[in-house]
């Protein structure tokens, strides 16, 4: 009987581990360990796991002594604590489906050549109906050889749900582990990196769930118009630098990817210069620049540059005017996103027509089977992309005034947001009442600048404990000359006022009110970030000061310290302007 080792990272998935560890345990025909990695989860996660390893001694429990991210944390587990003929990596949010061990280990022990076997998922949503599916011992299978399998990973993406991805042990400690350099694309890295030392293998059935979120670390990477292009071309990128004397082709198969990536760039570009408010297209257009010279050329090239030409505000004005007259466009359109992550979407490779491929068994299974991270050669627009997101979120849009607003920042959902022991509320101002009333038995460490709202700061720790600080914090301590309600001068960094805060117990909320200063007040706050679970940040859209940020320079240096886009709280746009001018982003550690 195969043995499979079976890592499971959690981080903050307290509520889904037990669910997760039970889809393991209860595979037949293999011999299964399970090692669960606390990441140091600032949720139930301790009390779950040791009930799990209570019962079942075939699990193990570890935390880590500081986060390490999920790379850090996965390469923790498969490669200094697996020895098993097989290892599998599974997050703590997902789960195999009846048999998906069995079918995987069967294929591989038949087929020594095969190094990394994997089958379809089914996506997964918590206020979804359960999915039920069958446990087939006879599926129909495939043998991809590994040049193919590279070819579809250039030509179309990832073709591997990581919930149902079984490496052969020996394989995994040869190649190495998962790459940080790829947050979002380390799995496809990984397999490409497997298909160089062998052939895949694919069992046409159901293997694992993929549960899609608020929380997961793709949710707010999807919703860039770009999408994921720019880490996939550097993952390549780097797979050729290092495999292609050994794979010539991928040479050609790259020059192909970055022609496809600069036309679908010029295509989305085209599309976001008309929407109003949206400066995003300058953005793509330089990853455009990265792919080459040849996209000027294209037609999506073309019909950008005649967009430009005739100017935005005529094109955008055009575009009403097809639609209230019904003009169909010439040019070819662009879709929205397809719900790829939609509840019950199986995802996943299946390799039905390639003559190159080896298949046998009984149960044969045709039809539609989706690529991972999308459709393919559809790039997505922001716009409907972020409606149907929003909408699934559930916010609501409303009007009030002059303004349009998306509002959510109240006590019940904070509430239900994170319980922390400590909030640094930076830019205290008037107050943020929905913040105290969510959290009343939380210490406070109030940050406030300006002296006239000194008072307000006093009446607010009348009522919640807590302390005060009364100096301008920024990216380094240094003495200004200006004074603060105190009568203090200088400035400081919530680094400093941290080290010094009567209480650092987790979990650690931070609000950020900087009036365009937010990005210079975070660079100050490394120390903190690194044991703080939540950020609420008033990020601004368009720059407040002249050496101030831009919108996503503040969302990738939080994605670079850790953080991903959990939420929104609160949009005002006034509609006189043509974009909004801040946004309450609820960040949370990845």
């Amino acid at each position: 009987m195969s043995t499979v080792d079976v890592v499971v990272p959690c981080y903050n998935y307290g509520r889904y581990l037990k669910g997760c560890v039970e889809s393991i345990l209860s595979q037949r025909d293999v011999e299964v360990r399970v090692l669960i990695i606390d990441d140091v989860s600032p949720d139930n996660t301790p009390v779950v796991a040791e009930e799990i390893i209570a019962a079942d001694s075939r699990v193990s429990y570890t935390r880590n002594e500081v986060n390490l991210g999920l790379i850090g944390t996965a390469n923790k587990g498969v490669m200094d604590w697996a020895r098993a003929d097989y290892v599998a990596l599974l997050s703590a949010d997902d789960a195999l489906t009846p048999g998906s061990l069995a079918r995987a280990t069967t294929l591989m022990d038949a087929r020594p050549d095969v190094v990394l076997t994997y089958g379809t998922a089914l996506m997964l949503h918590d206020d979804s109906a359960e999915l039920a599916v069958g446990d087939p011992h006879d599926p129909e299978f495939a043998v991809v050889p590994g040049w193919l399998f590279l070819l579809r990973m250039f030509d179309y993406g990832n073709a591997v749900p990581s919930p149902c991805a079984v490496m052969r042990t020996s394989i995994q400690h040869r190649i190495g582990g998962y790459n940080p350099q790829f947050k979002h694309t380390s799995d496809v890295d990984m397999w490409m990196r497997a298909a160089t030392a062998g052939s895949v293998g694919v069992v046409n059935a159901v293997q694992g769930f993929y549960r899609w979120h608020v929380t997961n670390m793709s949710a707010a990477y999807q919703l860039r118009p770009i999408g994921d292009r720019a880490e996939v071309l550097a993952t390549c990128e780097r797979f050729v630098k290092f495999y292609g004397d050994e794979f010539p082709d991928t040479r050609v198969w790259l020059k192909h990817m970055k022609r496809r990536f600069g036309d679908e760039a010029m295509l989305i570009a085209s599309e976001c210069m008309v929407l109003p408010g949206n400066n995003s297209w300058q953005d793509i257009l330089k990853f455009a620049k990265v792919c080459g010279s040849e996209y000027w050329t294209s037609p999506s090239g073309w019909r950008f540059l005649s967009k430009r030409f005739v100017g935005r505000h005529a094109a955008t004005a055009f575009r009403l005017l097809q639609r209230t007259i019904g003009l169909k466009s010439r040019s070819v359109p662009v879709r929205a996103n397809e719900a790829w992550y939609d509840h019950g979407t199986e995802i996943g490779w299946w390799p039905e027509d390639s003559r190159h491929c080896r298949r046998w068994g009984k149960s044969k299974r045709r039809g539609k089977v989706g690529n991972w991270r999308g459709i393919e050669g559809k790039p997505g627009v922001l716009r409907e992309f972020v409606r149907t997101t929003l909408k699934n979120f559930g916010y609501e849009v409303h009007k009030s005034g002059t303004s349009a607003v998306l509002e959510r920042y109240d006590s019940s959902y904070l509430s239900r947001l994170c319980r922390p022991e400590v909030v640094f509320d930076v830019g205290v101002g008037d107050g943020t009442p929905a913040l105290y009333q969510a959290f009343p038995d939380a210490y406070f460490v109030m940050i406030e600048s300006r002296a006239e709202y000194g008072d307000k700061v006093r009446n607010i720790l009348q009522k919640h404990k807590g302390e005060a600080h009364y100096k301008p914090v920024e990216h380094a301590e240094c003495s200004s000359g200006r004074t603060s309600p105190d009568g203090k001068a200088g400035s400081t960094t919530l680094d400093s006022i941290f080290r010094s805060a009567g209480s650092k117990q987790r979990p650690i909320l931070l609000k950020i009110d900087a009036e365009g200063k937010e990005l210079e007040v975070l660079q100050g706050a490394k120390q903190l970030l690194q044991s703080t679970d939540f950020v609420i940040a008033e990020v601004s859209v368009g720059r407040q000061l002249e050496s101030g940020y831009r919108f996503e320079e503040l969302i990738d240096w939080m994605r670079g310290h850790g953080f991903s886009v959990f939420s929104f709280l609160h949009v005002e746009h006034e509609e006189s302007e043509a974009r909004p001018r801040f946004i309450d982003v609820v960040f949370k550690r990845s």
